[in-house]
């Protein structure tokens, strides 16, 4: 999973900004000829082995509880009501814990440190959400909800990705998070077969299993990063407003908040309402999941191709209009149809 046996920081790991797309020329330390250094995907092929790797193992463990929850709280007594309530509280509350971690980065000077931190803490939180005194009550359960997003600080992964990159290579950007797509697809599907057999004990174990492994994985291979070049110029408060004020960022920032509110009602109530109303099995809910990932594949794949055909406006417009397509569709779905959600 790591992608070889040496230590990040013995791997190649500068951004091949100015090198050949397929070849790295250079000496290594103890070297007295040339390297010959392979590439994939625009970073050196152990770099990018170790990548896509932490990519799947975060997919994965993002699986085993994510969509799941919903049915969880259902289980234990929640009304749709109160799981649409918990669903609009969590992201509130993420919101404003992340610029504090982010903050506290900063002033730590350690983005890895804060984000091991938050990760480890998360997870263990959550884990509570299987005992009894937690899930038989209404309050525990939101209680533990909320205190998990608390220690909501992701994005390390992403950062340390497209540094790598670099600008000449950071429109492959998607060739490498595809593989969490792939692992939450298959995740998914995975583990709607085992709650359907055996429960959400298993959900829970794997969960915590992936999420300290992950942290392990992180720990060792992800080199720490100081927060850039302290000479460049800060900006404010004031230069952050009148961004903000701009029309073009103020529209899209409109966008984030629309597409977020229905994102975050159907994600939240999806597999409520094919379970409830429609009768699906949890495994049938975990496929409806890896069918959208396969789509999802090309797209990630070809993701520079696309950005440059389309540009970035064209590709916002075409997502927002398939997502609004989907939603349609699952209002049409009856208990007898209701295998089309795939």
């Amino acid at each position: 999973c790591n992608g070889g046996n040496e230590p990040v920081d013995e791997l190649p790991l500068s951004s091949p900004h100015d090198d050949d797309d397929n070849v790295d020329y250079g000496f290594r330390t103890n070297a007295v000829v040339p390297v010959a250094v392979s590439h994939w995907d625009g970073l050196p092929r152990e770099t990018s082995i170790l990548i896509k790797s932490l990519y799947f193992l975060e997919g994965l463990g993002a699986s085993t509880w994510g969509r799941f929850a919903a049915i969880y709280f259902n289980l234990h007594g929640l009304s749709p009501g109160q799981i649409g309530l918990l669903g609009g509280l969590m992201p509130a509350v993420r919101t404003l814990a992340q610029p504090v971690w982010g903050v506290i980065a900063d002033v730590w000077e350690t983005r890895k440190g804060v984000y091991l931190l938050c990760r480890v803490a998360g997870t263990s939180v959550l884990l509570t959400m299987a005992l009894p005194r937690v899930y038989e009550s209404v309050v525990g359960i939101f209680v533990v909800s909320l205190l998990t997003v608390v220690f909501s600080s992701s994005g390390i992964l992403d950062s340390y990705t497209l540094e790598l990159l670099g600008e000449r290579n950071k429109t492959k950007y998607g060739r490498y998070r595809l593989w969490c797509a792939v692992s939450w697809g298959a995740g998914a599907v995975g583990m709607g077969i085992l709650t359907d057999r055996f429960g959400f004990e298993f959900n829970f174990a794997l969960y915590g299993i992936l999420g300290y492994l992950s942290c392990i994985l992180i720990a060792i291979f992800v080199p720490n990063q100081q927060g850039g070049d302290t000479t460049e110029p800060k900006g404010s408060v004031i230069e952050l407003v009148r961004l903000l004020l701009r029309p073009r960022v103020g529209v899209f920032c409109l966008e984030l908040v629309i597409v977020g509110a229905a994102m975050g009602t159907v994600e939240s109530l999806l597999f409520i309402y094919l379970v409830d109303d429609l009768g699906a099995s949890t495994l049938l809910c975990g496929l409806s999941v890896g069918v959208t990932v396969l789509l999802e594949l090309p797209i990630f794949w070809n993701a520079d191709l696309l950005l440059r055909r389309m540009g970035h406006d064209g590709m916002v417009a075409l997502a927002m209009a398939c997502f609004a397509f989907r939603a349609y569709g699952y209002t049409l779905l009856t208990p007898e149809s209701v295998t089309w959600v795939l």
